[in-house]
């Protein structure tokens, strides 16, 4: 019971977070070679991106009307995106398979990055 407050807590978070801070968050456009991966009807499309190992951009474009994450607990990578905005976020990544997520929304919302 006190694990599902908490999680109700985080998500409350960074909900109010996002809220708060979307007004003054500046979309950013996509780059060459960026992985490109869209939020819309509170799905991601598409749900399976396949890349190579090292540095990683993906690009996140959230058409829906609400607050989504992308978020990949394996490398350490959260980025919140406000209802129609867009960013990219930049990591690391070894070869193998990590699922892709949206906290607010999952497990509903979610897919996988295969990194060869």
């Amino acid at each position: 019971m006190a694990l599902g407050v908490l999680d109700i807590l985080l998500i409350a978070g960074i909900v109010a977070t996002a809220l708060y801070s979307s007004s003054k968050f500046e979309s950013v456009s996509a780059k060459e070679g960026d992985v490109l991966v869209t939020s819309t009807d509170f799905k991601f499309q598409p749900d399976e991106l396949v890349t190579e190992a090292g540095t990683i951009s993906v690009h996140i474009t959230n058409k829906d009307d609400t607050l989504h994450t992308f978020t990949i607990d394996d490398l350490n990578v959260e980025v919140a995106v406000p209802a129609k905005k867009e960013t990219t976020v930049t990591f690391e990544a070894d070869a193998g398979k990590f699922r892709f997520y949206c906290k607010p929304h999952a497990p509903d919302m979610d897919g996988t990055l295969t990194v060869n």
